[in-house]
């Protein structure tokens, strides 16, 4: 083969991924976001807070509780961060490490801190006592105190994994442009790439789990109503300080099963109506 052929290959070859790049920028200019999966991509999240998404990828999320590394010397701080990055260093997957902040109110703390302390036999000076702890809470509220969250967003792509993903150059174009020429030869079923990945995304959460505990961090594995919840206070930082998700699940909002209120306010209504005839 001369040079000739191998640059008019190339030149298709090029050709044909400028317009795939093109037709796809102008597909995504066009497309409206209608509902709230549109903007999270999540094409199913199961009940152990695995997340299939649209572009067969899975992904778990864990809450980490941050280690005040400030409180250490500077040995143990060393040593923390070799763990870290030894952790790291071992992960097979895609992980996105997520610190978010958002006021946070505590009025409602306040309020029940009131109510019980004057409710709750004590002696004065006591209950005088809790009035100035309220005080100096209200404070506090007044200079909007943040509230910090740290996640470890692990991700995993079962298609590409191993031999089966083909060819990969490190350069994304490039990677782009040979998964064209190569096409989508995958034969696993959708059955078989949701074992392989909740096995993989497990076998990480439990490396996570083992190293950051070494370190004294905790970790714990989101399910279903604590991805959510996650994703609600990334959407909703403002509204989420007075309407929270997880009060809005206890009311059974999200379930399938739908309790009619009519007969209880049938009920109510009846009780009333006695009530006037007994008056």
């Amino acid at each position: 083969m001369d040079w000739g052929t191998i640059g008019l290959i190339g030149s298709i070859g090029l050709g044909g991924y400028w317009y795939y790049k093109d037709s796809q920028k102008k597909k995504a200019a066009t497309f409206e976001v209608e509902t709230v999966q549109d903007l999270v991509s999540a094409k199913e999240t199961y009940a152990n807070g695995l997340v299939h998404n649209h572009n067969n990828t899975f992904s778990i999320v864990l809450e980490v509780q941050p280690l005040n590394i400030s409180m250490k010397s500077q040995s143990e701080k060393d040593g923390v961060w070799l763990n870290f990055r030894s952790a790291m260093n071992m992960l097979p997957c895609h992980i996105t490490l997520l610190i978010q902040s958002q006021y946070l109110d505590i009025n409602d703390h306040i309020q029940d801190y009131i109510q019980v302390s004057q409710s709750t036999p004590l002696t004065p000076q006591l209950k005088e006592s809790a009035l100035k702890v309220a005080e100096h809470l209200k404070g506090f509220s007044e200079r909007k105190t943040r509230d910090y969250r740290s996640y470890v967003i692990v991700r995993f792509n079962p298609y590409s994994y191993g031999s089966e993903g083909g060819l990969a150059t490190g350069n994304v174009d490039i990677d782009k442009l040979l998964g064209m020429i190569r096409g989508n030869k995958n034969k696993m079923s959708e059955d078989e790439a949701k074992e392989l990945a909740e096995n993989m995304l497990d076998e990480v959460g439990d490396t996570i789990y083992s190293s950051f505990e070494s370190m004294g961090i905790g970790v714990s594995r989101l399910d279903r109503v604590g991805v959510y919840n996650m994703l609600y206070l990334t959407m909703n930082r403002d509204l989420s300080l007075y309407q929270r998700l997880h009060d809005v699940n206890a009311a059974g909002s999200f379930t399938e099963f739908k309790n009619s209120l009519t007969p209880d306010f049938a009920l109510q209504e009846a009780a009333f109506t006695r009530e006037e005839e007994v008056i």
